[in-house]
């Protein structure tokens, strides 16, 4: 039996890396706007100027959130004379309470960089709170991601060794279970998981979740091929290995 051909990169993606790699990219997301937030308070410490904006309009945009409720972001759209008589305008998004109790035409205290008019903040609009939940947000999302690459780290090697050097058996469906997965009020469509035993090599197993065509295509009775660990007691069943074999190489006589 020919072995499966194993890509390090592609089985560490889908089989737990993926997700570790996701949480480092928006901690490394959080950790730049914060750090880009922590600027711009200092410029604003260091050579702010207070002065009088005049609003000149008032937007919301609508949207809708994964649990189908209506969510709206406010922005207020506002203009200020520099000292050199130059004027600049500019749009934050804000909080309800403040983009609801001003009007178009009313005056509000802000206060800008004299080098930088683009950094400028409202009155009321203390980033703070925000940085330090952004920072906290983003050493927690790396400690979590740490946790789950090192708890992956271990059946990684030992479907990589299955793969590369530990023996094959021609195991047995004992079962089925299907899995309603729902998203808020979205109904998707069930996986499956498959019960397996491997009698010669006197094991068994739990294949992960799998769409209807793969799960029609080995009822119970039918046989997999699955590639166990030398090390360990884990069996894994090629699909795991290489996504797109188990149907290729199904056993010709499977149920039964």
């Amino acid at each position: 039996m020919q072995r499966p051909e194993v890509s390090v990169l592609k089985l560490s993606l889908r089989h737990g890396m993926a997700v570790p790699v996701v949480l480092v990219i928006v901690a490394l997301v959080f950790f730049v706007i914060a750090r880009s937030m922590a600027v711009e308070a200092r410029l604003l410490a260091a050579e702010g100027v207070d002065t009088v904006a005049v609003v000149e309009d008032r937007t919301r945009r609508f949207w809708r959130d994964t649990e189908g409720r209506d969510r709206f972001t406010h922005y207020l759209t506002f203009a200020f004379t520099l000292p050199d008589g130059q004027r600049h305008q500019d749009r934050r998004q804000v909080s309800q309470a403040l983009h609801d109790r001003v009007a178009v035409g009313d005056r509000i205290e802000i206060r800008y960089a004299r080098s930088r008019p683009d950094i400028n903040r409202l009155e009321g609009q203390d980033t703070t709170v925000t940085r330090v939940a952004m920072n906290l947000g983003s050493s927690l999302l790396l400690m979590v991601a740490g946790l789950m690459a090192w708890l992956n780290t271990g059946r990684l090697r030992a479907m990589l060794r299955a793969a590369r050097r530990g023996p094959a058996g021609q195991a047995r469906v004992m079962g089925q279970t299907v899995l309603q997965r729902r998203y808020g009020r979205l109904l998707k469509a069930p996986l499956t998981r498959l019960d397996w035993r491997d009698d010669a090599h006197n094991r068994s197993g739990r294949t992960p979740p799998v769409d209807q065509t793969l799960a029609a295509a080995f009822p119970p009775g039918a046989r997999l091929t699955v590639w166990h660990d030398p090390e360990s007691d884990h069996g894994f069943w090629e699909e795991e290995l290489v996504p797109g074999s188990a149907l290729r190489n199904r056993p010709d006589g499977a149920a039964g």
